[in-house]
Order: structure tokens, then sequence, then C-alpha cells
């Protein structure tokens, strides 16, 4: 009796979750069939005067190519305001040099916005915008800098304001991964769940990045009361909109792409904030995906447990149920299935972004079934803490209307950081111990070794297990605490100097142990510095030395002469200067040379013997570089070209005068 009722139970759970796993494909169908008949772009008819009021915050991915995408809109009625919290963020160096260059469509300025504490800092940019707008703007709209727009986008955004019942009419952002990382697929798949929702009218939201509304009803929701003490345009707009008895209309064909390369830290502290911002702002739809991905997730445990146990005990016959608890997987996998077989709908206006993604398919595919566990994460996170990090600032969401902006966590780091040296330095010291203890006692073990090369064996397990264990602490280090670009005080003690500290003290070890004493050949050194951090490298020939390696990208089929140092630091004066060097394939670093942070090395490049490559340097494909410091001395091809005419004049004169006759 006891076992029916557990079956009994087991097979309720199993079709709850069966029935549960199919909404998801009743949401979809219902996209589908809000997405097909609005997918046409209006007429440029109807072109009400338009200002874009874009908040900008250092420099996102591929910044220059978002910002030209919007100057240069098909649309010929608009002009863009950029703002910066100051003058000194790099996004205002750039903008102005990009406004000075001209070539482009719409007027563009420049603004200062300055910072106000007790709310978001896109908020107070946003609304330097708004008290600077020219007198005769109908329609404003909020734009991301992260955004990559179509042509007629802004058309597509402004003409669903023609309907008096709409209030704000938005798009969406589709993360495209510039490289396979997992953070940036985990991003793609998160985010396209959030555009699913956005078909149902009646609870969807404007998303911030992508939104636009008429000056009026700015005005009449009272928008700028909304935003002070608040971080969030999206449900700051979306709430304010609703109460007036306006609608937030998603048009379709303002899907957008953003340029994405998140790690997977970032993804999950990405997705943190929006869960928790969602859960202040938007109790009720916080409250609707916690408890169908608790649900979701809760489920596949459960069916992981009831099949491990029909596995296991012959008494126990609950597979078929177990099985069908963990369908959400196989639910997960045709939605990542669908939706990337219907992106040549949705996204017409990208054919190389789409292209991009489907080449990145059988990944995303296969990681979309770790996303509702992800989504959980989320919650449980957004359970215990109302602290956010947005665009480098620490905010404390009190409530929907109170925002505290906090100190920055680098004011403790002068504390901290001795004891960071100190602990790291206690924790180096244990493992080389451990390396040479280990191999002594597995030599006193008895191990079988022959008398002439007992010496030789003595020496080279210890040093050959310390180099194993201080590299392995060392790579995993790479993963939770890498070293970070940036300037930083020698004469101010931070966590990011006591890190790359001990980075270079693993690293340097590792070099001195392994590299100076030939322990290991040239031909292998690539794969041992992709154990320590550095990308690529494949087909490599090391000779030289690579300093931070987890700031190094090599191409494939470098050369890099003996005694060549490849160093992501410099220090200048009581600052060090960390920045990653990137260089191409089939670059030829010369013997004693040295190459400096923040340096791109194009393929095929030449650094000569001895040169000396200066920080900052850009290098083009095929040049020749050589002297202290490093300059342009010629290029690969001219080299070539005139080998090949010498030749060709050699093979033209009469054989007498080659002086063989």
């Amino acid at each position: 009796m006891e076992t029916t009722l557990w079956e009994t139970l087991a097979w309720s759970l199993a079709i709850a979750t069966l029935i549960f796993g199919l909404v998801p494909f009743g949401m979809l169908a219902r996209f589908f069939r809000y997405v097909k008949p609005r997918m046409a772009l209006p007429s440029r008819s109807a072109s009400p005067k338009t200002t874009v009021i874009m908040p900008c915050k250092g420099l996102d991915l591929e910044f220059q190519e978002n910002i030209r995408s919007l100057l240069n809109q098909d649309y010929p009625n608009y002009e863009v305001l950029f703002v910066t919290a100051t003058s000194d963020d790099p996004a205002y160096a750039a903008l102005n040099h990009i406004r000075d260059a001209g070539g482009n469509r719409a007027l563009c300025k420049v603004l200062v916005a300055g910072i106000e504490p007790g709310r978001g800092q896109k908020l107070t940019n946003m609304l330097k915008g708004m008290s600077s707008l020219p007198a005769d703007t109908e329609v404003v709209a909020f734009l991301d800098a992260d955004v990559r727009l179509h042509k007629s986008f802004l058309r597509a955004l402004v003409a669903p304001l023609a309907d008096p019942q709409v209030g704000v009419s938005c798009g969406y952002h589709v993360f495209v991964p510039r490289s396979p990382r997992i953070g940036s697929l985990l991003r793609f798949i998160w985010g396209i769940g959030g555009l699913l929702t956005l078909a149902d009218q009646e609870r969807n939201f404007a998303i911030g990045a992508a939104a636009a509304l008429r000056k009026e009803t700015f005005d009449r929701a009272r928008i700028r009361e909304s935003f002070l003490g608040s971080v969030s345009d999206t449900f700051s707009i979306t709430n304010s909109v609703r109460r007036i008895g306006l609608r937030v209309h998603f048009a379709p064909r303002c899907l957008f792409i953003s340029p994405d390369n998140s790690s997977l830290m970032e993804t999950i502290r990405w997705s943190n904030r929006l869960t928790i911002l969602s859960r202040v702002y938007n109790r009720p739809f916080w409250w609707m995906v916690t408890l169908s991905y608790s649900f979701q997730v809760l489920m596949m445990l459960t069916g992981a447990l009831l099949l491990g146990l029909s596995l296991s005990f012959e008494g126990v016959n609950l597979g078929a149920p177990a099985a069908l608890m963990l369908s959400p997987l196989l639910f997960q996998f045709l939605m990542a299935v669908v939706v990337l077989s219907a992106l040549p709908g949705l996204l017409p206006d990208y054919p190389a972004d789409r292209e991009g993604l489907l080449r990145h398919s059988v990944r995303i595919c296969a990681l979309t079934p770790v996303a509702p566990f992800m989504i959980f994460l989320n919650t449980v996170v957004s359970l215990f803490s109302r602290e956010i990090v947005w665009r480098g600032i620490r905010y404390r969401l009190i409530s929907a209307t109170r925002t505290e902006v906090l100190p920055d966590k680098r004011v403790l780091e002068p504390m901290l950081a001795p004891w960071v040296d100190i602990l790291a330095g206690t924790l180096s010291l244990s493992l080389l111990g451990s390396g040479v203890l280990g191999g002594t006692l597995l030599i006193l073990n008895q191990v079988p070794v022959p008398a002439p090369l007992a010496g030789l064996f003595s020496v080279v397990v210890p040093l050959t297990l310390t180099a194993l264990l201080s590299g392995l602490y060392a790579r995993i280090l790479h993963r939770i605490a890498p070293v970070r670009p940036g300037e930083y005080s020698l004469a101010r003690p931070s966590l990011a100097l006591s890190l790359w500290k001990h980075h270079g003290l693993l690293s340097l070890f590792n070099i001195s142990l392994l590299v100076e004493t030939g322990f290991i050949s040239a031909p292998i050194r690539g794969f041992f510095y992709r154990f320590l951090g550095v990308k690529g490298a494949r087909k490599a020939l090391i000779g030289g030395k690579i300093l931070e390696p987890g700031l190094v990208r090599m191409g494939t089929q470098c050369v890099v002469g003996s005694g060549a140092l490849i160093t992501g630091h410099q220090v200048e004066s009581q600052r060090l200067v960390l920045g990653p060097i990137v260089i191409g394939d089939r670059v030829t670093i010369g013997v004693n040379s040295v190459v400096f942070p923040n340096t791109v090395i194009g393929d095929d490049a030449i650094i000569a013997a001895g040169a000396v490559v200066p920080a900052g340097t850009r290098i083009g494909e095929s040049e020749i570089w050589g002297g202290i410091p490093a300059r342009r001395i010629g290029s690969r091809n001219q080299r070539v070209k005139e080998t090949f005419s010498r030749g060709k004049e050699r093979q033209s004169r009469p054989f007498t005068e080659k002086g063989l006759s």
C-alpha cells in the first residue's frame, strides 16, 4: 500500500511537470501570433520631431559602431543628445571625436549631467537630457549605448505612438556572442526568455534600453518624479504610463543587437541584478518567475533522484515518472531549436549577426537546459540581497522610491590588502612545501628506481610535483580572481595590486623552474602557458617568457625568440599599468625583444631582435618593427616583392655576367 501511495504521488507530480513544461510552448505560439502581423516597416509619412537621449558610461563593446548606427538612421527629423556623468568619462572623449569626425546624418550634442546621490546615474543622465530638449521636440526616445540598430529602427520605434492608447513603444535586445564563451551564450539564452513575455500587452514592460514616448506623455505620467529615488528606468516608465491608463507596445521590428563577450561571472552578476530589480519594482512578475522556475528545478532534481533510486534498487519502479519529471530539460532544448530556426524572420535586418548566432546554435541548444537552474539561482540571490552593481556603481534598493548609493568597496581595500598578501603568501608557501614534501615522501616510500638514477629522481619528482601544484593553483586563481587591466598606485595598497603580486609570484616560480632550466622545451611551452592562462598560442614556438599570462592572447603558429619578454605590466613612477597584449597569427617576436602592455600586433608581423615595443603600440598586419623604442621599418609584403624582383633580375642576366663562364 505504501509503495502504491508513493507511485501515485510520483505520477501526479510527473503529469503536473509535463503539463507545466508545455506552457512555454503556448507562450511561444502567442508570441509568433503577435509578431507576424507587425513585422512590416511603417511608412515614412508620419515622422514627428524626435530627440534621442543616450546615457553613456565607459566604452561598451564595439562602441563606435553602435553610435554610428544611431547617427545614420533613415529618419528625416531627429537629433541625439549623448549624456555622460562627468567629462573625464572615456565615453565623453570618444563621443566628441565621433561628432567632430562628421559624416553623420543626425545633429548630436554631448552633455555632462553631474552626479546626484539617491538615484541611479543612468536616470540622472536621462533627466539631464530631458532638461535640454529642443523646444520643437514631440517624441523622446531613450537608447542604451550597447545597442546596434538597423537603418529603419527609429522609424519602427516611433510609429506605434500614432495610436493615442499607446503610452510607450519599446524594442528588445538580442545579445549576440562575439566568441563562444559560456557567459555570452547564457546571456543570449537568458535574454530570449524575457522576449516571450512582451507579447502580453497587459503584463509586459517597456525595456529602458530602447523606448520611445511622446513628450506630453512623459510630463502627464510624471515620469520625472518617478525617477527620483529610483534606479530602474524600465519599471519606472512602465508603472508611470500604466497609472494613466496607457499601454506598453512592443514593436517586433525593433529587436536590436547588443554585441556581447561576457564571462560567466559577468553574466551571473547581470542576471542577478535584473532579478533583484524585478523583485523591488515588479513583485507580481518576480513571484511568477520564482514559483515557476523553482517548481521546474525541484521536479528535475526529484526526477534525477527517483531515477537513481530506480536504477539502484530492484523494488523501486519509478523510472517512468522520473523520466517525465526530467522532461523540462527536453522542452528547453526544443524551445532553443524553435527560436534559432525562427531567427531569419525575427532579425531580417541583421544578416551578419544572425549568421553569427547560428554558428553557435549547437552550443546554445546544449546550454539551454542550464537556464532554469541559473534563473533559480538568481531568485535565491534576490531573496537575500538588495544590493546591485550597475556600471561600476553600487546601490542598495531600499524600496521602489528609495535608493542608496553605496561607497566604493575600494575604500576598504587599503585595510584588506595586507591580509590578502599574508594569506596569499602563506598559501603559496604551503603549496610549494607540499610539493617538495610530497615528492620526498614518494621517493622514501620505496619507489623502485635504478640506483644510478636515484639522485636525479630525487630532484625531478619534488620539483615536478611542486610545479604541478602551483600551476594548478595559478590556473584556479586565474579563473576566480584574474588580473584586471587598469592603472594602480603603488603607494596605495589595493586588492588588485595584491592579486597582481600573487599572480606574478606563481608565474615567475613556474617560469623559473620549468622554462629557464630548459625542463620544458620550446615546442610544448604553448601548452604550458595556456595552462597558466594565455588564450590561444596553438602551434606556437615560445623560447622567451610571458609574464601575466592571463592578459595575453596569442594566435596560431607564432614564434617567440629566446630571451624575449612579453609582459602585461609596466611600472612608471609609483604607477602600475596592467593591460592586455593581443598577438595575431604567424607573428615572429625576435630574440631578446620586449613587448609591453596594451599592445596589438597584427597577423604576420615581425618584431626584430632586441626591439622594445612601448605600451599602447598598434602594429599592423605584415609590418616589420625594430629599434628602441620600436618603430616601423618595413613591410613583409614589400620584402617579398623585393626578393622576388631581385630573383627575376638575376635570371634575366646573360650567363656570362653571373661569373660562371
